[in-house]
């Protein structure tokens, strides 16, 4: 049965023979009836999960699809995915999924054996003896943006210059198609109409675009959700409103996992929650942290 467990090789970060639920995974039956979720066993486990998001992709979409050059978004896309998933491997961190330009991946000891204590001692959460991958999930945070602005600044260039030689291209065929009187007079003002278009468009001022994160720390529930693993529960749920939270470029962490990367030499930035800018769903939360 395949799943989205990334297996490192190297030092061993995450053995094949130590993963979690490994017996569980070979025991899993695809059962699908009705469209009915059906869930496995479930372990609550002390880990940070991490929600990436691409500021003005949507705006940027838009475009691609007005010219007709969607290969553009997809190629993106692939890109980004790539870079990602390389990041959060580096780094000792699972990719729990992807849908459209979001990312949710998750770091901390995936041994059951180590995380053996009871969830309902008070404070627990906060044991000094284990960061719950909250340091690596800051780091991958960090690697990622440096990457994607890399990745921005390299694509801006790429995407001028195939739009330059597309316009040139509509050009160069309208003229062709004039001298030897091939097009009507009709077709050759959609050429130029669409040469002007790129020309005056997306060329003009591409829209900017930039990576937003939230990052959490604490217990989730770890499940296999048909032939995926995943982890739920209200510390996702508060990691992804940090996300939405965030603001272009930003990478904003819950006071969860400030505290567990406290002796760290990270720079941070405490953001003072009030009525005018709550987080949604979570309104009782006073302040959160932006990672410089």
């Amino acid at each position: 049965m395949s799943h989205n467990i990334d297996v490192l090789g190297g030092e061993g970060i995450y053995n094949s023979e130590k993963l979690l639920l490994k017996e569980k995974v070979g025991q899993q039956t695809q059962e699908e009836e009705n469209n009915l979720l059906h869930l496995t066993e479930t372990y609550r486990l002390p880990i940070t999960v991490v929600f990436w998001d691409i500021s003005g992709f949507s705006r940027l979409a838009k475009i691609f699809y007005e010219l007709d050059q969607e290969d553009f978004l997809l190629e993106f896309l692939e890109k980004y995915y790539r870079i990602t998933r390389n990041v959060i491997n580096r780094n000792n961190g699972v990719w729990d999924k992807a849908i459209g330009d979001g990312v949710m991946s998750w770091f901390g000891s995936l041994d059951i054996d180590h995380n053996q204590f009871s969830p309902s001692t008070p404070n627990s959460h906060d044991r000094d003896d284990n960061d719950d991958g909250a340091l690596n999930a800051v780091k991958a945070a960090i690697e990622l943006r440096s990457r994607f602005k890399c990745l921005k600044n390299e694509l801006r260039i790429e995407w001028t210059n195939r739009l330059e030689k597309l316009s040139a291209s509509i050009a160069s065929k309208t003229k062709l198609n004039c001298k030897d009187k091939m097009p009507s007079e009709t077709l050759k003002q959609q050429s130029q109409h669409e040469n002007s278009k790129i020309l005056h468009g997306p060329l003009s001022k591409l829209p900017d675009f930039d990576l937003k994160c939230g990052i959490n720390t604490g217990f989730v529930r770890i499940c296999l959700l048909y032939n995926q693993f995943t982890a739920v529960g209200t510390n996702v749920n508060l990691a992804s409103r940090l996300q939405e939270f965030a603001e272009t470029d930003q990478i904003v962490i819950s006071s969860s996992t400030r505290r567990k990367i406290r002796n760290e030499k990270i720079m941070i930035r405490k953001i003072i929650i009030n009525s005018n800018n709550t987080i949604k769903s979570f309104e009782d939360t006073d302040c959160c942290y932006e990672i410089i």
